[in-house]
């Protein structure tokens, strides 16, 4: 018994040990990444693409609707019961609600991309930003759906 919990506890140990080495070089990458993308970009296009970049997070966000919390709880719960058809059923809803309401919010945000640009950058010279990041609204959303349904698997 002693030995399975040292075994159990190494392997735990060895997770632990990849997932922080992955975690920090995650943040180095993603520093370096920052200050090349500012040099790059410089000061003003650097807050455009700021801004840009929070309003996709924002309607990202809200349009996840906390499907990613349903997507884990019940993947786990229904893996440990052993009811994979359940797992089928509520992994093809959640992904149909969150493609549905991704597909109007990207095409919301690009039809009206001229008066966003207005009402953010106060020009509609900019409205081409918006449109290209209005792709990146469904994108959060199946990557945060995908991310919480997989965590539900590992739990």
């Amino acid at each position: 018994m002693l030995s399975s919990s040292l075994d159990v506890g190494s392997r735990t140990a060895n997770i632990a040990s990849y997932v922080l080495l992955g975690r920090l070089l995650t943040f180095a990458m993603t520093g370096i990444a920052l200050i090349v993308v500012t040099r790059l970009l410089g000061p003003t296009q650097y807050g455009i693409y700021t801004l840009a970049v929070a309003f996709a997070g924002i309607f990202g966000s809200i349009g996840y609707f906390g499907v990613g919390s349903t997507l884990n709880k019940f993947i786990s719960e229904y893996k440990q019961l052993k009811k994979n058809d359940e797992i089928s059923l509520v992994v093809s809803n959640s992904l149909f609600l969150v493609v549905s309401i991704g597909i109007v919010l990207t095409g919301l945000s690009f039809i009206f991309s001229s008066q966003i640009s207005q009402y953010v950058f106060h020009t509609t010279s900019l409205s081409y930003i918006i449109q290209v990041i209005s792709f990146w609204i469904i994108t959060a959303m199946l990557f945060g759906a995908f991310y919480d349904a997989l965590l539900g698997f590992v739990n």
